[in-house]
């Protein structure tokens, strides 16, 4: 058994990964993986079976509000994230890996990030009795979705097509690329906050050791805040790339 779920969970895994991923949440989900294998049970039925228990964990956060409750919700919503790692498993394991599944794999996602976000605003608000969070709860859970509708809008093929560079059909004497030049500094210190950024998305990687040390509000203010920066940043590429004036017209 123990050789058939090592064999799984070499064959389905992702590369570069997070550590917490690769050592934590993958090898549970090839086991999960390797007890439907012989089922019927769908990945997508895995998905929503994920999006299900987040929906538990979400209801633990808001009816057990002492640190214990914080420890057993964000542990519900870690397992829901290895359903959430064993749906794709499992369709990779199958071969039967689907645009739909990866599309309904991504809304069910970012809807267990907006309970999540809603859920610890209203924790918050009922042990400080502080409205604040109420309020900034709102907003964080509309700036998802705010965020959610811009990324899908940049992964329409219509805005591909049209934000696409023009093509440059290759001659016989065209020149040979020229090799990649090297990131400046700047583009290095760009790329590396932009690697903290996904880090900071990626709340199962880190929401854990938050609960053990009773500071969920790190999350719930480092997560709007990355958000926001998100959000900003995609509307102002739209901008840029849709929002040009119109070529002059010839005369």
């Amino acid at each position: 058994m123990l050789s058939d779920i090592r064999a799984i969970y070499r064959q389905t895994l992702k590369k570069r990964e997070h550590p917490w991923i690769v050592y934590l949440t993958r090898p549970f989900a090839a086991v999960v993986v390797y007890a439907l294998s012989g089922t019927r049970v769908t990945p997508n039925q895995v998905t929503l079976s994920a999006f299900l228990t987040s929906l538990v964990g979400a209801g633990v956060m808001l009816g057990w509000t002492t640190w214990p409750g914080l420890i057993v919700a964000v542990l519900i919503y870690q397992l829901a994230y290895v359903l959430d790692c064993a749906d794709g498993q499992l369709a990779r394991h199958r071969g039967v890996s689907s645009k739909a599944g990866h599309l309904l794999d991504f809304m069910m996602d970012e809807l267990k990030a907006k309970i999540l976000y809603g859920a610890v605003a209203i924790r918050l608000y009922r042990v400080h009795d502080d409205p604040l969070y109420l309020i900034v709860g709102v907003g964080g859970v509309a700036l998802i979705s705010m965020a959610l509708s811009l990324t899908t809008f940049t992964r329409r093929p219509e805005y591909l097509e049209a934000t696409a560079p023009p093509s440059r059909e290759a001659g016989a004497d065209a020149p040979a690329a020229a090799p990649p030049a090297r990131p400046s500094p700047l583009r290095r210190a760009v790329g590396l906050v932009e690697w903290v950024a996904q880090q900071m998305m990626n709340y199962p990687t880190y929401i854990v050791i938050l609960a053990f040390l009773n500071a969920v509000e790190v999350y719930f203010w480092m997560y709007l805040g990355v958000y926001f920066v998100y959000t900003a940043r995609m509307f102002l590429v739209i901008t840029l790339k849709l929002g040009r004036p119109a070529p002059r017209a010839e005369p």
